[in-house]
């Protein structure tokens, strides 16, 4: 038997099998983590259509490129910073990098209402992408650092739920704050600064229960001794095995995809709204409600997706879970109306998708990944997620202002589409590590 095969003396949390050493609190900390960080990181893109109309006065001609030069300024911070972040998590361990993520996003929250331009904002969102970048290294790696190989996709997939929870928490909640403190007299510059300072309290109060509850220590103490440039090469080289390279492409397919319905789909409804004779209000509930849809979508799939993960061969599982995705968003090029109801058909699929190419690629990349360099390892997949946010943002968001509003999706679903035949060619070649942790 692996390493992964435990007796039946093994502690779980909800129903999920613990790595020795583990405890219950631990993957509790955690997945309050993936609840809270994924709602703040969520509501980071949410709210930022109305950032642009109510704070900076954008032209709607102008917020494609607009969000689309944010978009870079997150995804270059992050992809020059996500692969040393995992690797840097090895000598020093998991929790000082997972809670600096934390504080750092708070810092960026607490400073969001001094922007006074395009340009003051990128800085502040490049500051906040550092936080996310040391979130999101840490959120694939102690997942597979706290949990038996076995349950790693129910694992995944209950994580999933929380990312869900965390994705509607954004939605409902955050983003009905300034709504609510307009009502209450607020004018709405003001609802939106005090807003963020709500934010920034909640991310620096989880930065504290994540220092409190997650495990203390270096998990691969052999690669103490290697420089972190060492070890993001041997995440970059990890990816001659076929599942961690069909893990990377799944990364950037699906991180590609959750950043368009965080960033362009509340958008291209906004935009819709508002040039459709709807009130900044009144846009802003529709484009919420486009929002909770594949949320709700994906948080019901969550633990379907999570058991099809561990019983599928895992490369397998991405390949299918990444051609729903394929599939969901290819259908929205052909959506004339974003308030149709034909529209929120399709948002089901796509939220299916979205969770499923999530979730299956992070229990393939944690079972391929080598104990050792794991950090690396999930660092580089981070990275690869980041460049499809990066082409995402960059290229998305070109095609929004200049072809049309659903292009962004379109280009995704052809990605998606490639990736997943990729997968079904190459899962019989891709083979678990004889010994798994």
């Amino acid at each position: 038997m692996g390493l992964g095969t435990l007796n039946s003396e093994t502690k779980k949390f909800l129903g999920v099998r613990l790595a020795p050493g583990v405890s219950a609190r631990h993957l509790a900390t955690h997945y309050y983590a993936a609840l809270v960080g994924l709602g703040l990181m969520v509501f980071a893109g949410a709210v930022q259509p109305f950032v642009l109309t109510s704070l900076l006065k954008v032209p709607l001609g102008g917020q494609g490129a607009a969000t689309g030069r944010l978009g870079l300024a997150n995804e270059l911070t992050i992809l020059l910073t996500i692969g040393l972040l995992g690797a840097f998590s090895d000598k020093i361990g998991r929790k000082p990098v997972y809670a600096a993520g934390l504080l750092l996003m708070a810092a960026a929250y607490f400073f969001y209402p001094t922007a006074n331009s395009l340009n003051s904002l990128v800085v502040l969102r490049a500051m906040f992408a550092l936080g996310a970048s040391a979130f999101t290294a840490m959120l694939g790696t102690v997942l597979a650092d706290y949990v038996a190989n076995e349950d790693r996709g129910k694992a995944g997939g209950i994580m999933g739920v929380f990312n869900g929870l965390g994705a509607m928490l954004a939605a409902t909640v955050f983003l009905s704050i300034p709504t609510r403190l307009e009502k209450s007299g607020m004018d709405t510059v003001s609802a939106l600064q005090t807003t963020f300072y709500i934010a920034a309290g909640i991310a620096l109060v989880s930065a504290v229960v994540l220092w409190l509850g997650l495990k203390s220590g270096v998990e691969a103490r052999e690669t103490k001794q290697k420089n972190l440039l060492e070890l993001a090469r041997e995440g970059i080289g990890a990816a001659r095995d076929p599942g961690i390279a069909l893990a990377y492409a799944a990364a950037f397919v699906s991180r590609g995809d959750l950043a368009l319905v965080g960033q362009f789909l509340l958008l291209w409804v906004n935009k819709y709204g508002l040039e459709h004779g709807l009130s900044e209000s009144d846009a802003r509930k529709q484009a919420q409600l486009a929002f909770v849809v594949p949320q709700a979508a994906a948080l019901l799939a969550a633990p379907v997706v999570g058991w099809l993960s561990d019983k599928l061969n895992r490369a397998t599982a991405v390949a299918l879970l990444v051609g729903v995705s394929a599939i969901g968003y290819s259908s929205l090029f052909f959506i004339q109306n974003p308030l149709s109801v034909q529209m929120k058909l399709a948002l089901l699929v796509v939220g299916v998708g979205e969770i499923g190419g999530v979730v299956a690629s992070q229990a393939l990349i944690a079972q391929q990944a080598p104990r050792a360099i794991r950090g690396s390892v999930i660092g580089v997949f981070g990275f690869c997620g980041a460049l499809g946010i990066l082409v995402a943002f960059t290229i998305g968001g070109r095609l929004f202002d200049t072809w049309r509003e659903s292009a962004p999706f379109f280009m995704f679903g052809l990605f998606g589409a490639v990736v997943a035949i990729w997968g079904f060619i190459a899962r019989r070649s891709v083979k678990a590590p004889r010994e798994i942790l």
